[in-house]
């Protein structure tokens, strides 16, 4: 019989994946979860939760930073295909200030 430890970058490593397993609603109660254990306490060991509360936030950090990168993305293609669709004369109009642009008329897309 043998016992086995493993490294705290080994059990972090099974946290990252445990956490990136998780819906958003599971992550967001984990987190509040280890928050409330993680709270200022008295002892003299270090405390045990700090880094699952890290890790927690990091994965939070990096499911923002990927849906706004997305959003970023979609918004460049929204407004690419708008402004293929001004002409010129627009643009001339709007850098030079007139302000009667917002007046004018996009063509229509009908659909099919």
């Amino acid at each position: 019989m043998s016992i086995a430890f493993e490294s705290e970058e080994v059990q972090l490593q099974k946290l990252r994946e445990r956490l990136r397993l998780m819906s958003d609603e599971e992550l967001v109660k984990f987190g509040n979860m280890v928050r409330g254990l993680s709270e200022p306490r008295v002892g003299v060991t270090p405390d045990p939760w700090k880094a699952q509360l890290q890790e927690a936030g990091a994965e939070w950090r990096r499911r923002l930073q990927t849906c706004s990168d997305r959003l970023e993305k979609t918004y460049a293609f929204f407004f690419a295909g708008l402004i293929s669709k001004i002409s010129n004369v627009t643009i001339l109009s709007l850098l030079s200030g007139n302000k009667n642009v917002i007046h004018m008329n996009l063509p229509s897309v009908s659909a099919s």
